[in-house]
């Protein structure tokens, strides 16, 4: 339940930073649209999150010697390692870094739950690579092209 507390706080100051962009209108989405939109998925996730918690209880699943919290908390500590570097050094450079070492985490979470059949680490690190070009280069174009938002 810590772990959704912790995305409970993230997101509720996610939102008040969100909430100082012009979300547009219906014929010119601002660049606060796509944040506010990722704070209304963040609390539909949250729920999910706190219901399974719930219904599981107290048991601890292990994940490869590992348990399902170090998954939760690397995960975090990456984001808000992201969140802080993100100024500083760019969006080119911290989005990519990012999203590659959150595909590797979750990537390395479904091998240790053996969810995914065959999947070598040259497996894991090609799709890591693909996802992290691939969101940079979305969100690149969301901010950058489409809204008109520069990014740091």
């Amino acid at each position: 339940m810590a772990v959704a507390l912790i995305l409970a706080v993230l997101t509720v100051v996610y939102a008040s930073q969100a909430l100082q962009l012009s979300a547009g209108s219906l014929r010119g989405i601002g660049p606060g649209a796509y944040p506010l939109a990722l704070v209304v998925g963040m609390g539909l996730c949250l729920v999910v999150i706190v219901a399974r918690e719930l219904k599981a209880g107290k048991k601890s699943r292990k994940h490869g010697g590992f348990s399902g919290r170090f998954y939760q908390i690397a995960g975090i500590t990456v984001t808000l390692v992201y969140a802080v570097a993100l100024e500083p050094l760019g969006y080119l450079f911290t989005t990519p870094v990012y999203v590659f070492v959150l595909a590797l985490i979750f990537g390395m979470l479904q091998r240790a739950k053996k969810d995914v059949e065959g999947l070598s680490r040259k497996k894991l690190v090609k799709t890591a690579l693909i996802a992290s070009a691939g969101v940079t280069g979305l969100g690149y174009l969301l901010f950058h092209i489409l809204f008109d938002f520069h990014l740091p």
